[in-house]
């Protein structure tokens, strides 16, 4: 989603409000501008992994350049890590990102370029693009504008739960049989060092 200097001229800050969605690694927006929408239920992965997030929030101008501040909401639908059945989670996070222009700020981080004129041609900054200066945690663009897609999706995979669990207490898949110990325990002989046979049957005849 490319957000124009020309815009916000008059303006201290342009409201922002979309829909950012994950399926199959595949990103989408109800935003014309934001990137390709051709994500879809059917292009989700074999297990459903999909994460859909509402953004709200706005570009607002600063001392120094634009900052990017958004509030998301919404779900995760996965499978559980421990048992494989189907869950959806809440996850929501604020977004609070910096874009400067580069030639108005001297960095030497990721980006080692003082000016417009240094930039090497092959670098997304010589077609006006927008690159992340990891020291400084600022990401720099050129031209009439700069792109908030990287982001956002790096914020919305950051904020990604660890693992997914479907309760707190669920006792997964016996690894010998596959069964759902969810359901009752299984059939199978338990083996192995005997000094943890007090921890072993704790955790199966719960």
């Amino acid at each position: 989603m490319w957000i124009y200097v020309k815009d916000m001229i008059a303006e201290s800050a342009l409201p922002l409000d979309f829909t950012y969605s994950v399926s199959n690694n595949r990103i989408s927006s109800t935003d014309s501008g934001f990137l390709s929408d051709d994500s879809t239920d059917s292009d989700a992965s074999p297990n459903g992994v999909k994460l859909t997030l509402h953004f709200v929030g706005a570009v607002r101008k600063t001392g120094e350049g634009y900052a990017l501040e958004l509030s998301a909401a919404g779900k995760l639908r996965a499978v559980c890590d421990f048992c494989l059945k189907p869950v959806t989670v809440d996850v929501a996070f604020d977004v609070n990102e910096r874009f400067i222009r580069g030639d108005t700020l001297k960095y030497g981080g990721a980006i080692k370029h003082d000016t417009p004129r240094d930039v090497p041609r092959a670098s997304p900054l010589a077609k006006g693009g927008t690159v992340y200066a990891e020291e400084e945690d600022v990401f720099v663009f050129n031209g009439q504008g700069f792109d908030i897609a990287q982001a956002i999706d790096v914020n919305a995979r950051l904020n990604l739960p660890e693992y997914v669990r479907c309760r707190d207490d669920c006792k997964g898949l016996c690894p010998m049989c596959g069964h759902d110990l969810n359901e009752g325990a299984c059939a199978c002989e338990r083996s192995g060092d005997p000094r943890f046979d007090v921890l072993r049957n704790a955790f199966y005849n719960e």
